[in-house]
């Protein structure tokens, strides 16, 4: 039985296994701009794509962006105080104001720094004398609403390009007034000409840039018609002076922002671990199935009663016989068939008459006429002086047929 259930089990298992391995992976549809992963808004493209826009510089995957800051800014050594620049993609850029001025000695050493972001710090947003427009930016970093044909602008040599979008919103403006934004120059825009999404400052030897749609960087966007001449457009006119590219992918909680914690649910939104805790919790499910069932202990063999009396009745008929005492043998055997007429059949064994023979026959279904004459045999043997050894016989016969 219990092989039964095992093959039953692991054929469940079995099953799992197989519509785990045929299960198709889902698309994963959210904003990550990850350097490394191919989703539709992973940056894989973007990145893999930095050594053809600057094929005299090295190419790296940085880690915490602002401590590499301050570790250039600790070396004095000219051939990596100078030369760098830096890419962040981030759902929210937050620095307080010590991050700030090693940002801005960064930049004024020779070094470049661009951020593409939903949302900036303050202390970044008045150094480019704007603000973000709250109304029309106001969409949840994983918003699942698409917008038809975003337009996005950006300068190549002083003419305007256009490029198109379909998919996520992305289409987010600073709130600038372009005809005064003094040292900010505007590299690019959404949807409006008034509406600037990319801006830009030098500072001493180096630049700062911050770009507000950083769904431009994503695969979904690049694969998009000719869209990617807006990421040569973007990052050419940075190409020249530049000796090392370091990608920096960030997702900062913003302002009243829930911490997601790693719970059991946010695992089991991976299809192969959901398989496999769905296996493990199938085995351990059989496994407590097959053990839930109490073990019987062996039922030991109760042995029946021994019928005491009869034992007592042969070793006492055994010496009687034995001593040739056939008459007190006899009467013995007698004695002791009448006390078990009394307390099987509870008829009174104190006169051995017609009325009593009558009343044995009822009860044992013999005939009358025999019992009679069973009776009236018993009465002779005990009133007989002298038992033979025929009539002892003949008696334990009669008796047995009369039990």
């Amino acid at each position: 039985m219990l092989k039964k259930y095992f093959l039953y089990g692991l054929l469940t298992v079995l099953i799992l296994i197989v519509q785990a391995c045929n299960n198709k992976k889902e698309t994963d549809w959210s904003e990550n701009y990850d350097r490394n992963n191919k989703s539709p808004y992973g940056s894989y493209i973007a990145y893999h794509s930095l050594s053809e826009i600057f094929p005299n510089s090295k190419i790296t995957a940085g880690r915490k962006v602002m401590s590499e800051i301050e570790k250039i800014n600790s070396d004095y050594d000219f051939n990596t105080h100078s030369g760098n620049f830096f890419i962040v993609t981030a759902f929210s850029f937050q620095i307080d104001s010590s991050e700030m001025s090693s940002i801005e000695q960064f930049i004024e050493n020779g070094n470049g720094l661009m951020i593409f972001a939903k949302h900036f710090s303050d202390n970044i947003l008045r150094k480019f004398n704007c603000q973000i427009d709250t109304e029309h930016n106001n969409t949840s970093f994983y918003s699942k609403d698409t917008s038809l044909k975003q337009q996005f602008y950006i300068y190549d040599d002083q003419a305007l390009q256009l490029f198109t979008f379909k998919g996520r919103k992305g289409n987010h403006y600073f709130d600038i007034d372009i005809k005064n934004c003094g040292n900010t120059n505007v590299l690019g825009f959404a949807d409006s000409l008034d509406q600037a999404n990319c801006l830009y400052r030098n500072e001493g030897s180096g630049f700062i840039a911050l770009h507000h749609s950083p769904i431009v960087l994503s695969n979904y966007f690049l694969l998009q018609e000719n869209n990617r001449a807006y990421y040569e457009y973007l990052f050419s006119r940075f190409s020249t002076t530049i000796k090392r590219v370091s990608w920096f992918t960030y997702k900062f909680k913003a302002a009243g922002e829930v911490e997601k914690r790693n719970t059991l649910w946010n695992l089991l939104r991976h299809v192969a671990f959901k398989k496999a805790f769905i296996i493990i919790v199938v085995l351990v499910l059989l496994y407590v199935l097959f053990n839930i069932k109490r073990k019987q202990r062996i039922i030991p063999i109760v042995e029946y009663e021994k019928n005491t009396s009869l034992d007592f009745v042969e070793t006492i008929g055994n010496i009687y016989y034995n001593q040739k005492d056939n008459k007190k043998l006899s009467l013995k055997m007698i004695q002791y068939y009448l006390e078990s007429i009394r307390s099987k059949y509870n008829l009174s064994t104190k006169t051995l008459d017609e009325e009593f023979a009558f009343k044995l026959s009822q009860k044992l279904d013999q005939p009358y006429q025999e019992t009679n004459t069973f009776i009236i045999y018993l009465d002779y043997i005990r009133n007989a002086h002298s038992v033979h050894d025929t009539d002892i016989k003949y008696l334990y016969t009669i008796l047995k047929k009369f039990s």
